[in-house]
């Protein structure tokens, strides 16, 4: 009987090849990106003055790579920080390490500081009828159903209502209203001579109708 063999992988820090260790579930192996604790932390070392992993200011605090903030904030209080302790920063910036912007929350309050940060229910733009969005796009929807959401895209295509994070999806794109006429994305390209391809990049990269549509000289 045949092996069945392993999954290539690369560790994401020195590049060597990675195998299964002895008694390692599939499923581990499948989430492991490094060869062992050095690479791991070599690799998610202050590249700059920010941290890769946690978008934040790094600088070197007793010899050590250390969150900024925190620094700040041990400075403040006159004593280390305690694991459980959190540094919130009050106006959304991680990189605004002023003390006056930062404040020391708990896990639990800091945890709802973020949830709370969009309202939870919300209104529909279209139809008024309020509704719950998504736990993960409470900022940006604005639609109730994907009916609503269609009628939306078509107001944000149009112009008649500004883009908001991912309110138009290229996917989503089937036709395209301007100058009170309507027609396909190929139809467009036909009637105009632009490729299809350049149409379709440009509603991707989020241009408006007007510049979607204009000819190049």
């Amino acid at each position: 009987m045949s092996r069945i063999p392993q999954p290539s992988k690369r560790c994401k820090h020195c590049r060597a090849r990675l195998r299964r260790r002895p008694g390692e579930w599939p499923s581990w192996f499948k989430r492991r990106n490094f060869c062992n604790a050095d690479c791991q932390r070599l690799y998610r070392k202050p590249r700059g003055d920010y941290s890769p992993r946690t978008r934040y200011r790094k600088i070197l605090a007793n010899g050590k790579p250390r969150q900024e903030h925190r620094v700040v904030m041990e400075q403040v209080l006159e004593r280390p920080l305690r694991r459980d302790e959190y540094v919130h920063h009050l106006n959304g910036d991680g990189f605004d390490n002023r003390p006056d912007n930062l404040v020391v929350v708990s896990a639990h309050d800091h945890a709802q500081w973020h949830q709370n940060k969009h309202p939870r229910h919300k209104q529909c733009i279209i139809c008024g009828r309020p509704f719950t969005p998504n736990p993960t796009k409470r900022g940006r929807q604005r639609a109730c159903g994907w009916q609503c959401g269609k009628q939306l895209r078509g107001l944000v295509l149009s112009g008649q209502l500004p883009a908001l994070g991912k309110d138009v999806t290229v996917s989503h794109v089937h036709h395209l209203a301007y100058q009170g006429v309507t027609l396909t994305i190929r139809e467009w390209s036909n009637r105009l001579g632009i490729k299809y391809a350049t149409i379709f990049y440009r509603l991707k990269h989020g241009w408006s109708i007007d510049r979607v549509l204009q000819q190049n000289d």
